[in-house]
């Protein structure tokens, strides 16, 4: 008997889990300059959660690889499972935007290995994307993940490590993708012929706009405030838009899909709380902001360890 039976059915989706929580570690140590005792603590238990979190994963998905090459084969060709093993990679940069020293050159060498495979997912469903044989049912917001968050986040990571130009080129990247993509998965969002299995991905919608605004603060420390304010007025379309079609995703049964609102929503409590730093609003605008983030992804901590008490995490496998 095999030590783990499930492990070629690993979802490469759970690493959605330390991607909401590093991006929530980050926006709660923003929150110190708002004199919170609580905040430092909060985000180091957090952050480290994370890790160990991510290293389990990474352990269970390396074995998955040298243990069923023909099942990894098929996923890294699969439109929907290849997007999101961005999540890989996107872990590991935002381990260096919370983590990283500039001028360390082991955190550079993590951050290229990070980048290059970031790269690799990228390109490859760039050159899906381009295919006219990309089935319409895998047109999701999870396509955003590769190109758009690499770019974004990639572009952060550099900054924290030293290296502005380097940023703003990967953030320029982050940017173009996130235009040519948005159109196209706006318009397969409102068809609402997505299968039901593919709608908790929807709170990736919510990523592009709310993580550019992020990234753009964290690149550009002098960046004034009503720039950053422009971004949340941006970042405010994706949420009305998503927010209007809650019966459309919201009475789908809850799997570890909904974790795609996790970063997103963290990400837009960070720039909230820069644009309180920056733009003179009020403190409690951003303690809000963080709150509703903290509860969001705490009520998705919560249903997981529900989901865990009833079903496996891990999909049943398929019938003979």
């Amino acid at each position: 008997m095999r030590l783990f039976p499930w492990l070629d059915r690993f979802p490469v989706g759970l690493f959605a889990i330390p991607v909401g929580l590093l991006a929530l570690a980050g926006a709660w140590r923003r929150a110190e300059g708002f004199g919170w005792a609580i905040a430092l603590p909060v985000a180091s238990s957090l952050a480290w959660s994370a890790v160990a979190l991510l290293t389990v994963f990474l352990l269970l998905y390396a074995a998955k690889c040298l243990r069923h090459r023909r099942t990894f084969a098929a996923d890294f060709s699969h439109p929907l499972i290849s997007s999101l093993m961005a999540l890989i990679p996107l872990s590991l940069l935002l381990c260096t935007v919370y983590f990283g020293e500039a001028g360390h050159p082991g955190w550079l060498l993590f951050l290229l290995v990070a980048l290059t495979l970031q790269g690799v997912v990228a390109i490859r469903i760039v050159a899906t994307l381009t295919a006219t044989s990309l089935p319409v049912a895998a047109v999701t917001p999870a396509l955003y993940v590769p190109p758009v968050g690499g770019g974004l986040v990639g572009g952060m990571a550099l900054s924290t490590l030293g290296y502005p130009g380097w940023a703003a080129l990967l953030f320029g990247m982050g940017l173009v993708s996130w235009a040519l993509l948005e159109v196209r998965i706006l318009n397969r969002l409102f068809d609402g012929s997505m299968p039901e299995g593919l709608r908790p991905t929807i709170g990736l919608e919510l990523a592009p706009a709310s993580v550019a605004t992020l990234a753009a603060g964290a690149i550009w420390p002098l960046l004034p405030g009503d720039i950053l304010i422009v971004g949340l007025g941006i970042s405010a379309g994706p949420i009305v838009a998503v927010m209007a079609r809650y019966k459309w995703w919201g009475r789908v049964p809850f799997a570890i899909g909904f974790w795609s609102f996790s970063f997103p929503l963290a990400a837009l409590a960070g720039a909230v709380i820069e644009v309180v730093r920056r733009g003179g609003w009020p403190p409690f605008v951003g303690g809000a902001a963080l709150g509703l983030a903290s509860a969001a992804i705490a009520f998705l901590g919560l249903k997981t360890m529900m989901l865990i008490g009833r079903n496996p995490l891990i999909p049943a496998p398929p019938p003979a």
